[in-house]
């Protein structure tokens, strides 16, 4: 219950801050309003009870007023036969001045049996004389209203009973009548004006209001003063600071002589100034410094782009020149092998055989690097054309099932059904499946397994992935076999040869299809390569 009440007062809190902040008011003019407001209310509170006193007031003197006009009535007029008294002895009660203001009460005469008495008054009088007849402890009562003409009154009624000087007195003067203790004899009713006291009563108020807004002025204008001295001039003084410091200004400070935490709190920020200004001119040391740095960075990234197109160039011209006489040394070996004279002498053929291999070794490197070139020199070029991925899988397996024979391995191949047709380089698609394929038949041992899968994975996606039991690559070496003349080990590296360009071309022809290529695999457990590639692939 109590986290729900918490819950609910931090609600109201951060909805009435948040309404406060739309009228942007500043912090003098908050603390203004708010102990104006808080002033207003203090005073306000502490009048309402004299407030309150002052009406009760005025109210028992109508009651009182009448009460004793009421008196004075039953004793010089009512009672004038029995105490001999006259009424110029009013004089004695109240001043003649006061005599001729007052109204005449007149008296009800309650005598006999209620049913015999005439109905009196209007009907606050018919209640009241019932009141004073059910409750004898009921001596008055009396009510303010509205006469016709606009006039305020008090309507006032008192009961006249029978007390024990009473029966002593008519029994002597008037003998033969007869009452009864506290019997109700009649009531007075008396129509006193109002209105002299309820002038009496506004100008009490105003007076009472007036006072509150003097009282709240007072303290607003003192507390402006302590205020304004004390904590918004310095407040003032380190806003303006700190705007100057906001354009650049660090040169500015702040003097406040208060001997308070004001003035703590100024010499912190001149403090703080004072560093940041020692920071400032360091950085810019540094920064000079690494102006002239990135000068000389970016003559040696020039430097490094021109080394890098010579390269490129270099490698290109000649890559192109080497591949003429490697042919050439490819078609004469294939002749040896062939010729009927000399393909009957096994030392000549084996001879041949190995400078067939050798030559056709180099000249897949030669072009691996030729294709490296055109990818950096952003010449390689896309032919898209439809092709069906079913179709490529079986050639490519036809091609690498012999290599897969003569090492022993089992060679899967596993097409979902109905993929659709892509449209792509099938020529870049190939390189990069026979790139992926050679190596997991080079890596996997006599006895292991290689498995090539197509499969659609998405409405507009295609993956092709190349499972091998091959040993496997450490996780911290799966991204460095991507690079350029990187492999997985040094001992891989002699184990198997190869110059580590085919990983790095098949990740940059995937990067031109559009597509992207990813390693899963465990040390000892084999590797599977995996490529996504849309089924439209689209010239950039």
């Amino acid at each position: 219950m109590a986290d729900v009440v918490e819950s609910k007062i931090r609600s109201a809190l951060t909805s009435a801050l948040a309404r406060w902040r739309i009228f942007n008011l500043s912090l003098a003019a908050k603390c203004r309003l708010l102990f104006g407001l808080a002033v207003l209310l203090i005073i306000a509170v502490a009048l309402s009870m004299p407030w309150y006193r002052m009406e009760q007031l005025v109210e028992d003197q109508h009651s009182k007023q009448a009460q004793a006009i009421a008196d004075a009535f039953l004793i010089f007029d009512v009672h004038r036969k029995y105490t001999g008294l006259a009424p110029s002895q009013l004089r004695y009660y109240f001043s003649e001045q006061q005599q001729q203001g007052y109204p005449r009460p007149r008296l009800i005469k309650l005598t006999g049996k209620p049913s015999e008495q005439p109905q009196e008054g209007d009907k606050f009088t018919q209640n009241a004389i019932k009141l004073f007849r059910d409750d004898p402890s009921v001596q008055r009562v009396w009510r303010t209203e509205r006469t016709p003409e606009g006039r305020k009154i008090v309507h006032y009624l008192q009961a006249v009973r029978v007390k024990p000087a009473c029966l002593d007195c008519h029994q002597q003067v008037v003998p033969g009548e007869q009452y009864r203790l506290n019997e109700l004899v009649g009531v007075i009713s008396l129509a006193l004006s109002a209105d002299p006291t309820d002038q009496q009563l506004l100008w009490n108020r105003a007076s009472i209001i007036a006072a509150v807004a003097l009282a709240t002025l007072c303290a607003i204008a003192v507390f402006y003063l302590i205020t304004h001295w004390l904590v918004l001039a310095p407040i003032d003084q380190l806003k303006q600071a700190a705007e100057q410091v906001s354009k650049g200004d660090l040169d500015v400070r702040v003097k406040v002589q208060t001997g308070d935490e004001f003035e703590d709190l100024a010499e912190t920020f001149n403090q703080m100034l004072d560093n940041l200004a020692e920071s400032h001119e360091k950085l810019e040391i540094i920064n000079k410094s690494l102006d002239a740095k990135l000068g000389e960075l970016s003559k040696v990234n020039v430097a490094l782009n021109e080394s890098n197109r010579v390269k490129s160039e270099f490698i290109a011209n000649v890559s192109h020149e080497l591949r003429t006489p490697l042919n050439s040394i490819i078609g004469f070996a294939e002749l040896i092998l062939n010729h009927p004279a000399l393909k009957d002498d096994p030392k000549i053929s084996r001879y041949a055989n190995n400078i067939l291999m050798s030559a056709r070794t180099l000249l897949g490197i030669i072009n691996e690097l030729l294709d490296l070139a055109k990818i950096e020199a952003g010449k390689m070029e896309l032919y898209i054309e439809k092709v069906a991925l079913s179709d490529l899988c079986e050639n490519l397996y036809n091609l690498i099932k012999p290599l897969a024979d003569n090492k022993q391995l089992s060679f899967d191949l596993s097409i979902e059904e109905d993929l659709p047709i892509m449209d792509t380089d099938p020529g870049k698609l190939q390189q990069i499946l026979y790139n992926l394929l050679s190596n997991a038949v080079k890596f996997t041992p006599e006895g292991g397994r290689v498995v090539l899968r197509a499969q659609a994975v998405h409405p507009e996606q295609i993956r092709i992935s190349v499972s091998d039991t091959g040993p496997g690559i450490p996780p911290e070496q799966q991204e460095a076999i991507f690079e350029k003349f990187q492999q997985a080990d040094g001992s891989i590296a002699r184990e198997y040869g190869g110059t580590g360009l085919g990983l790095a071309i098949a990740k940059e022809l995937t990067i031109i299809l559009g597509g992207t290529i990813t390693v899963a695999s465990k040390p000892g457990e084999g590797a599977t390569f995996s490529i996504t590639l849309p089924i439209s692939t689209k010239k950039s």
